[in-house]
């Protein structure tokens, strides 16, 4: 396992993972999540993808893969989430 990999699979062991505007088709970066997602099985931490309008069948798609996807620009996600944090402070 390449540095790289241990650095992906340590991440996706301890904590949650939000993709931001990413569409996960890069053929690599599917590899990367299958092989990480098979040898962390249960122990995989929570997976998200944030984009707008995906196709039910990449919905579909990354269900199988246990990520859960949130229909929205990320540019809205980044601006509520400064908007919570400013009235918190």
């Amino acid at each position: 396992m390449s540095d790289h990999e241990a650095l992906v699979k340590d991440a996706f062991a301890s904590t949650d993972v939000l993709f931001l505007g990413y569409s996960l088709e890069d053929t690599n970066m599917q590899i990367l999540l299958d092989k990480i997602s098979g040898s962390l099985k249960e122990n995989r931490r929570d997976v998200f993808l944030m984009a707008p309008d995906l196709s039910e069948e990449k919905i579909h798609e990354l269900a199988s893969r246990n990520i859960q996807y949130i229909n929205t620009k990320a540019e809205n996600f980044l601006y509520a989430l400064t908007d919570y944090y400013q009235s918190e402070c």
